[in-house]
């Protein structure tokens, strides 16, 4: 869950800076709208895509750390610790997310009520909703929200008729209802309201750059606009005529379009995307070679040695698995340790490890982080040679008491590490 909050929030972020700072500037808003929109699923995927840089290492047999078991029927399963600490954070998130998603559905159920009580005429390809109180014109779906009074004494010019009618023809509130979704589960990501607020004003640009390309009285329009600047807000799930009156909307109708602008711009977006594949997803993954000794085959396990030197020797051959934000073994001060040991270490994986079905010997090599709070994450099992048996180290690995954590200038710090793993069943 960190890391997938820790990538997509990464992705949102860089790619909503590059959008204020390149493309909202450029007179393109039917392709800042799909970028923005684009933005969004692409960051929220991102976490689940997996580049494998496959690398190869000899390491020295001497300086391998393995666990053998000769006897397997006899199985002593650790009992779970419960994590009370998850738990509470989870009922915590399920609460807040509850209220907003009761409040998400409060909003959609009060404009259909409004869109049942009052008055409803059909206009062009939209409906008239026609309400008593002073509303600005506001859009939902294919409904179009006026006050009564002014309809009836014709004071709402056509240009706002035409500005209502893009935000339903474009289909605007959709987006809308997106964002809000996402606000609503991914509550504690603040950069969700961000989006919304580049959404919305987005669907701004495109209006009022088709009203004046009809009506080429830009003047006239700003002044409508400003009439309405100071009127009651209204639902957050609809498009709003007088949404951010800025000085970015006034600027932006009069603004001149750079063709050569705009392409560099979308040029500019390939290594944008490309780098972000590329820093967040990529992953070195190690195959790794021991160097025997053909006089001694003993030598292929090894029992009760220090494993902190291979691992070291590892991560500098090959790098780390490539997580932002993690350091590699041997750039720590103080390395992670087990609790009690890598004697502990090695006897809790062999009490625990059930080798699989018809698998006489299992040998693999599996890296994780382990976490400012001492907890594993990020498992990638490589040089697996028995089906399953990555699974059962993994589990075996989670159900184990908490590491002390790797520190770096006095403070914890995310380290990767690597374990090789030989276990052998009783023959």
């Amino acid at each position: 869950m960190i890391d997938f909050l820790y990538k997509s929030s990464l992705s949102l972020f860089l790619l909503l800076i590059f959008y204020h700072l390149v493309l909202e500037k450029e007179k393109m808003h039917q392709f800042n709208r799909f970028y923005l929109l684009f933005s969004l699923v692409f960051s929220l995927a991102i976490p689940f895509m997996t580049i494998e840089i496959v690398t190869e290492t000899i390491a020295p047999v001497q300086q391998t750390h393995d666990y053998v078991i000769q006897d397997s029927s006899n199985k002593i399963i650790l009992e779970q610790s419960i994590d009370y600490k998850s738990i509470i954070l989870w009922i915590l998130y399920g609460l807040v997310a509850s209220i907003l998603l009761f409040r998400y559905i409060g909003n959609i159920l009060k404009i259909i009520s409004n869109i049942k009580s009052n008055p409803v005429v059909v206009y062009k390809n939209a409906k008239l909703v026609l309400l008593e109180e002073q509303v600005p014109p506001h859009t939902f779906l294919n409904y179009i929200f006026l006050n009564k009074g002014d309809y009836q004494n014709r004071k709402i010019n056509e240009e706002l008729y035409t500005h209502e009618l893009i935000h339903v023809n474009e289909k605007h509130t959709l987006d809308i209802l997106l964002v809000e979704a996402l606000k609503t589960v991914l509550w504690f990501n603040p950069i969700f309201i961000f989006y919304k607020k580049a959404i919305q004003l987005n669907h701004e640009f495109l209006a009022d750059e088709k009203v004046v390309t009809i009506y080429n009285n830009i003047p006239f329009y700003q002044n409508l606009l400003l009439a309405y600047a100071n009127t009651n807000p209204t639902f957050g799930l609809t498009s709003n005529l007088n949404y951010s009156i800025t000085k970015k909307r006034f600027i932006m109708m009069t603004k001149t379009v750079s063709k050569t602008r705009i392409l560099l711009s979308k040029i500019v977006l390939l290594p944008l995307f490309s780098g972000l594949i590329f820093f967040i997803c990529t992953e070195s993954v190690a195959q790794v070679k021991t160097a025997t000794n053909s006089n001694d085959k003993n030598n292929q396990i090894a029992e009760n040695t220090d494993s902190v030197n291979f691992n070291a020797s590892v991560k500098t051959a090959v790098g780390f698995f490539c997580i932002p934000g993690t350091y590699p073994l041997h750039e720590v001060d103080v390395k992670p340790e087990f609790p009690e040991g890598i004697d502990k270490l090695n006897n809790s994986i062999a009490e625990n490890f059930i080798i699989p079905k018809d698998c006489l010997e299992v040998k693999l090599h599996i890296g994780f982080v382990v976490e400012t709070d001492g907890s594993l994450s990020n498992f990638s099992p490589i040089n697996d040679n028995c089906p399953g048996s990555s699974d059962e180290a993994i589990r075996v690995l989670k159900n184990l008491p908490k590491w002390k954590p790797g520190t770096k200038d006095g403070k914890a710090v995310r380290t990767s590490y690597d374990l090789p793993i030989t276990i052998l069943a009783n023959k």
